[in-house]
């Protein structure tokens, strides 16, 4: 049993490292300037964690190896497409309409930044992209794990661990990520596609 806790334990963590990531660049990108917002991240890529992983162990006689494989094309084309998007919003120029003299990013209410042009609010649609792009390994980890495992028991202890260590991981990355953006402006939306981009890349290998 405890050789299980450990090895569950350590899948978690690998599985969140792609939302932590991703997480800090949602951060940059100026989507989790409001705690409700880092809190929305965070649930949203630890229950797509939980439940991908839950979908992938509990269909392990249903998939082949060839579709966990095509999956990672799609984790590719999302990843690679929303990092272009933040890349070339950092270069775009944006005119400064906003009336007050220093931005207070927890009690602004615009839905889009006067002074920068970045969106102020999180969709739905941009959290649920998000969701899956980060979640496609977990699918594929869940296949791979029913093989092994075939107790009902053991794959929801596995859904609950790396459901909450993706939202602690995440609501960090997410907290990071918008300390980072304050710092050093634009040039967090280019810093913080670039990282999307590379770890779509990454996933092919």
């Amino acid at each position: 049993m405890f050789t299980l806790i450990i090895t569950v334990l350590f899948l978690s963590l690998a599985l969140a490292m792609d939302a932590f990531a991703v997480s800090i660049s949602m951060g940059m990108g100026g989507t989790a300037y409001h705690k409700r917002d880092r809190y929305a991240i965070a649930t949203t890529f630890g229950l797509f964690q939980a439940l991908m992983f839950g979908i992938g162990f509990i269909a392990v006689g249903f998939f082949s190896q060839e579709l966990t494989t095509f999956n990672q094309f799609i984790a590719v084309v999302l990843l690679c497409i929303l990092g272009i998007k933040m890349i070339r919003d950092g270069f775009e120029e944006q005119e400064n309409n906003c009336a007050h003299e220093t931005c207070n990013y927890e009690s602004c209410h615009e839905d889009i930044c006067l002074r920068t042009g970045k969106k102020r609010r999180l969709s739905l649609q941009t959290l649920i992209v998000f969701g899956v792009a980060t979640s496609i390994d977990a699918f594929a980890a869940g296949l791979s794990f029913g093989l092994i495992y075939s107790q009902d028991a053991v794959g929801l202890i596995s859904m609950i661990f790396i459901g909450l260590i993706t939202f602690i991981l995440a609501l960090a990355g997410a907290f990071f990520g918008g300390k980072l953006e304050k710092l050093i402006g634009n040039r967090a939306n280019i810093i913080g596609g670039i990282i999307l981009i590379l770890l779509g890349v990454a996933s092919l290998f």
